[in-house]
């Protein structure tokens, strides 16, 4: 019976893996990437692997081209930094913090850094475009940061697209949606659908692209699986932003239920109103 069990799983393992292999989203992205989810997708766990596995190569490259100007006597190019907004990495690892000084131009990121930021909307969000100055420099932040940068790379995750700025919608080069996640041992399966973002009379539409692994008949929609690896949790803090309120007083309100009737609204709106009477 044993045998027959293990069997069985031997097979199902087999087909799983090879769903996978015909079906899986191969990750192909630009030097501007963004990744969206609901909560708990694991759009920060894919991003901080990204970024990770992309600083390394490009760790490797300026190793190379620092053994190449050694050899001609030229002088040694600049480090590239891993910046982010939240600590990333464990250790033994370093990581730049992400400052204002760098996103408004006041200081420059070094050459062919990679760049996380973390739920963008917190930075600067779709509400923020009655400030001519902040458009201004986010503009030309989106526009030339590859260029700045000298072959950078950035990647940025959001729970919601609609919630970033506009500037940053017309500057992606890659955009991935996380649909859902099935959590497992070692390994957390994604589903992800590749999009683009068209933006016009204060809309976003998000469509797929169509690609090699579309079928033109479902118009680019569909979702592709994508495995990735549970050890990306040990380079970041996945609850970083509970230090907010960790030192409020914790609610200790209990009600027994004698009718299911609402007997009022939350109002915050009333709430302020009574808190700015004080």
């Amino acid at each position: 019976m044993f045998y027959v069990v293990l069997i069985i799983l031997a097979v199902l393992a087999l087909i799983g893996g090879i769903y996978y292999l015909i079906y899986a989203k191969r990750l192909r992205y630009g030097n501007l990437t963004l990744v969206s989810g609901g909560v708990k997708t694991g759009k920060t766990e894919l991003c901080v692997a990204l970024a990770i596995k992309e600083y390394r190569k490009q760790l490797r490259k300026w190793k190379r081209e620092r053994f190449r100007c050694a050899r001609l006597q030229l002088p040694e190019p600049e480090k590239p930094l891993l910046y982010s907004n939240m600590p990333i990495g464990m250790a033994g690892m370093s990581y730049a913090p992400l400052t204002m000084d760098l996103i408004t131009g006041k200081s420059r990121f070094r050459y062919g850094s990679v760049v996380y930021f973390n739920e963008i909307s917190f930075i600067a969000g779709s509400k923020d475009i009655r400030d001519e100055d902040l458009n201004d420099i986010l503009l030309k932040f989106f526009k030339l940061c590859a260029h700045e940068t000298k072959g950078g790379y950035f990647f940025i995750d959001t729970q919601s697209p609609q919630d970033m700025h506009y500037t940053l919608k017309r500057s992606l080069s890659t955009y991935y949606h996380i649909y859902r996640r099935l959590t497992l041992p070692f390994i957390s399966l994604l589903w992800i659908r590749e999009n683009m973002l068209v933006d016009g009379d204060n809309t976003v539409a998000v469509d797929t692209q169509i690609d090699s692994q579309d079928k033109v008949s479902e118009g680019g929609r569909r979702q592709y699986p994508y495995i990735l690896s549970n050890k990306w949790w040990k380079y970041y803090d996945r609850y970083a932003y509970s230090v907010l309120t960790d030192d409020l007083p914790v609610s200790e309100d209990e009600c027994v239920i004698e009718s299911q009737k609402v007997n009022g609204l939350l109002r915050l709106r009333n709430y302020l109103k009574g808190e700015r009477k004080k």
